[in-house]
Parts: C-alpha cells; structure tokens; sequence
C-alpha cells in the first residue's frame, strides 16, 4: 500500500502541516475518532472509505480547510496565495482520507501478526486512548505505532512499534515481550 506523492509547491505541504498543528483543524475533536469508525465498520475501500465519511462528517474536510486557510492567512499578513485555498484542501483530504485510510490498514495488519505471533488477541484502542497515543492493545498491553518519521514521542506505559515502508516492504522495528 503505497502513498501518492501531493502535486504541491515546494515546501507547501510543510506549512499546511504546521497551520493544521496549530490550529488543531483534523484533531478528532473537529474531524472525529477516524480509527473508531475504522474498526467498527471495517471498510475494504478507499472509496468506501471516502463515502462513508462524507455522510457522517458531511462538513468536516470544508470546515478543516477554512480553519487552516485562516491560520495561514493570518501567519503571512492576510495575503495569501490565489490558490492556497485549494492546495490547503488538497492537503487535508488526502490527511484524512488517503493517510488515515492506508496508515489504518498498516496499524491493522500489524496488530493482527503480532497478536498471531504472540496467541494473544487484539484490539483497538478508544477514542479517549487514542487520544492519550495508545493505537491498540495486543492481549492486555498497549501499544502505539508508528511511521518512523512520526515525532510523536513515545507514551508511558505503551509500547512504540515503529514502521518504515518503502515500494517494496514494510519494516518493522520494535523491542518488547508480551
């Protein structure tokens, strides 16, 4: 499972990134506990993916792009770029859509061959410990991943399962004992 590259000016996707930190505009709060609806219905699409966020949080990716375009607006003076707007949701549909979705399926597909490997069972975690950076748990001990690019730091009482992934193969580093 691959990522398509943004067609974004250089740079840009940095920045939108940084708007989008400060101004919490795809927290779960705004945008919904994306990993909860993931685990309830267990979407096999993109696409369906995509359709079925959009009935439920019909006005979320609108309402995520304003707040984000605002945030920049006002870091560079109230002049923004004629087509910031559009490069601003370009980013955050494929945040929430395209990222959420294939980061999903990698955290799944993780949990399930560590709890094979282990005997344990698995499961997600809840919106309130996703919150607090728990992913899931294999038998009874959390644990959090993440792309090694991720700077999230590491939670007490998790365990941090590290993933790289490149055309070819998913890599996973870890050290733990169930």
């Amino acid at each position: 499972m691959q990522l398509q590259k943004l067609n974004l000016p250089k740079y840009l996707y940095s920045f939108i990134n940084k708007a989008n930190d400060i101004s919490k505009a795809t927290s779960a709060k705004k945008i919904g506990h994306l990993h909860v609806y993931y685990d309830q219905k267990k979407f096999r699409s993109l696409n369906e993916w995509k359709n079925w966020y959009n009935k439920k949080h019909p006005k979320a990716i609108k309402e995520a792009v304003n707040t984000i375009y605002n945030v920049m607006k006002e870091g560079i003076g109230g002049t923004p770029r004629r087509n910031l707007k559009k490069y601003i949701r370009i980013f955050v549909e494929d945040l929430v859509y395209n990222r959420t979705f294939t980061g999903l399926k990698i955290q799944e597909a993780i949990l399930t061959k560590m709890a094979e490997m282990k005997n344990k069972k698995y499961k997600w975690s809840s919106g309130k410990e996703d919150l607090s950076g728990i992913d899931g748990y294999i038998g009874s001990i959390p644990v959090s991943i993440k792309p090694d690019s991720s700077e999230m730091k590491k939670r007490a009482g998790t365990k941090r399962m590290d993933y790289s992934i490149n055309e070819k193969e998913l890599t996973l580093s870890f050290t733990f004992s169930l």
